[in-house]
């Protein structure tokens, strides 16, 4: 496209693809979120709010008198108007805020930025980097990306069933009860090969290898962020506590939009300017593998950190009401 058409046809078709998308997903994706009367609840947990409590989370569990009717395609459809929680707005307004101060969240946020800042990174300096020392075209610094749909491709089949098989392997060992925390070893694998993309794309620009050995970091990138999933379930060492809600992931998201991937790609070039590529992605790798090997400290203490901040004051302003709590 960028050889025939001009800059304005590949807006044009962005905005028919995001109109399009828009379409599919307001009739394929209806809310799914759900009135909860405690009252009614089948099965609900209750954190250990004492140290007397045992460590698995204590399962009420009571008769349900009447199971609502499932909701047909056009009530799925129409605008809800009824409040689905009993909470205060504002309450849960505020609730990131003190989230984020949550250490297990805190590096949820960081590591999950850093997966995507690193793609954003190379797709920032891509065609400068492939235009100036390989004399690539625009439509072959294009091509570089098919790598990314390969690394895709492969990954995918591979990314959630390898860390629900680290996790699944961890409860049998633990007699069946599942920790948080038994997901994390499955980042050991992103710990060496993301800083391992970052140093084949930096360094191989800056010697001027063959052109293969930084497409192979942006497939090795790629193949990972989908082998490698460092979202929701993977870095969800806060949930016993504090339970499962849009909030957390509007940290974990909003946080890394804000933080991680506006600045990497805001600064990512004048620091190549200045420091060369070897120098400015030699740090970035070195900084990536620091932030992910926190995982370890967080797999040995993890349950003890989790306790003890979800006792902080400010941490208590934001405790889940029971009727937003699904449990693990």
């Amino acid at each position: 496209m960028s050889i025939s058409e001009t800059w304005r046809t590949f807006n044009y078709l962005c905005a028919a693809v995001v109109l399009a998308t828009t379409v599919l997903i307001f009739f394929t994706m209806p809310e799914t979120a759900y009135q909860r009367d405690i009252d009614e609840t089948e099965e609900r947990t209750t954190s250990d709010k004492s140290e007397k409590l045992s460590d698995v989370s204590q399962v009420e569990r009571v008769e349900v008198p009447n199971t609502p009717p499932k909701k047909s395609f056009t009530q799925r459809m129409a605008f809800n108007r009824s409040s689905l929680t009993h909470e205060s707005i504002w309450k849960i307004a505020f609730r990131p805020l003190p989230i984020i101060l949550l250490p297990p969240v805190l590096w949820s946020t960081v590591s999950f930025g850093i997966g995507i800042g690193i793609f954003v990174i190379l797709g920032t300096t891509a065609a400068t980097a492939f235009s100036e020392v390989y004399g690539f075209a625009v439509w072959q610094v294009g091509c570089v990306w098919i790598s990314s749909i390969v690394g895709n491709l492969l990954g995918i089949p591979l990314g959630g069933y390898f860390s629900d098989w680290v996790a699944n392997r961890a409860t049998a060992k633990n007699g069946g009860v599942r920790e948080p925390e038994m997901r994390l070893p499955a980042v050991s694998i992103a710990m060496v090969a993301y800083p391992g993309s970052l140093l084949l794309y930096g360094l191989g620009v800056h010697f001027k290898t063959h052109w293969i050995v930084p497409i192979l970091g942006v497939f090795l990138c790629k193949k990972l962020s989908s082998l490698c999933v460092l979202e929701e379930e993977l870095a969800d060492p806060a949930n016993n506590s504090l339970g499962r809600d849009f909030q957390k992931f509007s940290v974990l998201t909003g946080g890394r939009l804000a933080f991680i991937t506006f600045l990497m790609s805001f600064y990512v070039n004048p620091w190549v300017a200045r420091d060369g590529y070897a120098g400015a992605f030699g740090a970035m790798a070195g900084f990536s593998f620091a932030i992910l090997a926190f995982w370890i400290p967080l797999y040995i203490w993890g349950k003890q950190i989790r306790r003890a901040t979800f006792k902080w004051r400010v941490v208590q302003m934001a405790h889940w009401d029971a009727d937003r709590e699904t449990g693990e």
